[in-house]
């Protein structure tokens, strides 16, 4: 459990993010902010990479899982394929986002009963007020899963009518649990309407996997206005400014369970 005082009004920043196949620059360079910063996180592992490899030792760092359920994925045909094939990229993970959010309660009850996962972060609530975390049973002997709701998104802030790249935006301090989720790729091009992402895949992505491509290759697609990046940066300055505690999934979970 973290050092730091933990707010029983769980009033905090938390920091996630959904590798997604991202380049290695991409992903060390989020590593490397995090670790200026001192900002905790809790990242959703989905390929091996060195870069993935590097974030293996950082104490700041939680590594979970990131299992595509969907059709066609990588990771594997069934259930069982996709959820052990991403276990052997973080080995002893007690922690889940599912990719595209991808989830039903036979899949839940599977990740804690069969595989050890204890805490859920799959439930996207944005910009809620009072967000705290909840558990989930099948049967009054389950052990339960913890659920921790999740506040921001950098790709669905990218398509809101009011989309804000401003930390001091006051919809993003209201009061309780405020999770953000980042994805390297969105990130590294400082996306702010999917158009650059789209272009890559489109121009780029023709018989090659996103992962490989050069900072050379994605440089011209990436902007020098306003995005996530902007976002992202001010975030980590804000709470190392403010000297602002941050806390890992399973820090969260551990807390939970023990006011209960």
């Amino acid at each position: 459990m973290t050092t730091a005082a933990f707010p029983q009004d769980y009033h905090f920043f938390a920091l996630t993010v959904d590798v997604d196949w991202a380049p290695d620059y991409m992903i060390d360079y989020m590593a490397d902010a995090y670790t200026t910063a001192g900002v905790k996180c809790t990242w959703f592992l989905t390929h091996a990479s060195p870069a993935v490899d590097r974030l293996r030792n950082n104490p700041l760092f939680e590594l979970g899982i990131h299992p595509n359920f969907l059709e066609g994925s990588s990771h594997g045909k069934t259930e069982d394929e996709v959820i052990r094939h991403c276990l052997d990229l973080a080995p002893g993970a007690t922690s889940v986002r599912m990719h595209a959010l991808h989830q039903n309660s036979r899949i839940m009850w599977k990740l804690r009963h069969d595989y050890n996962i204890k805490v859920d972060c799959s439930l996207y609530l944005p910009r809620t007020p009072h967000l705290i975390p909840h558990t989930l049973c099948h049967s009054a002997a389950d052990v339960p899963l913890v659920r921790i709701p999740f506040f921001w998104e950098d790709d669905v802030e990218c398509l809101r009518k009011d989309k804000s790249w401003d930390i001091a935006n006051p919809a993003l301090h209201t009061h309780g649990m405020k999770m953000f989720n980042f994805h390297p790729v969105y990130v590294g091009l400082n996306e702010d309407d999917f158009t650059r992402y789209e272009s890559v895949k489109r121009e780029l992505c023709v018989g090659r996997q996103l992962s490989t491509l050069t900072r050379e290759e994605l440089q011209p697609y990436t902007s020098d206005e306003a995005g996530v990046n902007t976002i992202f940066t001010r975030l980590l300055n804000h709470i190392r400014e403010n000297n602002l505690p941050t806390f890992n999934a399973t820090e969260i979970a551990e807390y939970y369970l023990k006011t209960l």
